[in-house]
């Protein structure tokens, strides 16, 4: 079985590493327009699966929806921090805090993704800075990769282990985006 792609996005095909073939795929495009940084995420069949709802405040703030509007997590930017943090909430689950471990001019940018304090995952975008993978040990649970080239919109792709809960790997993936001081230049 060869590697998914994302949408109708066929040359993607050529960055998918061997390890994301047969992963649920997401395409998460910025809205054209809106008040705040918010995304629509669409699945393989091209239906819209999730809603992203950033807000406009003091920290980057973001809920992960579903289609009829529920909060399935919740991203905070946690202020004052020495290393830029966000703690991710999600109803009824353990609270997830992902940090920098990198400085903001430091790349590639590296995430230490701790639940309960604990570090479970950990997360780094690649030398050229477009594509960003999720560990949990030495599995590949996540990716997330910038569509280049777009003018008019942020288009963004992931790819998620199929026993991960994908609203919460959609949280990852943002925090991940919003963190990048490079794409926050150009956008």
């Amino acid at each position: 079985m060869g590697p998914r792609s994302c949408g109708n996005y066929n040359w993607l095909q050529q960055l998918v590493i061997s390890t994301e073939a047969g992963m649920p795929s997401y395409t998460i495009k910025k809205n054209m327009v809106s008040v705040g940084r918010d995304y629509h995420v669409r699945d393989e069949q091209d239906a819209t699966v999730f809603e992203i709802d950033g807000k406009v405040r003091f920290a980057r703030t973001f809920d992960v929806k579903d289609r009829a509007g529920q909060i399935l997590c919740s991203a905070k930017e946690k202020l004052l921090s020495i290393d830029p943090t966000f703690l991710i909430d999600a109803p009824g689950a353990s609270q997830v805090t992902m940090r920098r471990t990198t400085t903001s001019s430091v790349y590639p940018m590296k995430f230490d993704i701790a639940v309960d304090g604990e570090s479970r995952m950990r997360a780094q975008l690649t030398s050229l800075g477009d594509d960003a993978a999720v560990m949990r040990g030495s599995a590949r649970v996540a990716t997330v990769s910038r569509q280049p080239n777009t003018l008019v919109t942020e288009i963004f792709h992931l790819w998620t282990a199929d026993d991960e809960n994908p609203a919460l790997m959609l949280a990852i993936a943002m925090v991940i985006v919003e963190g990048d001081a490079l794409r926050a230049a150009t956008t």
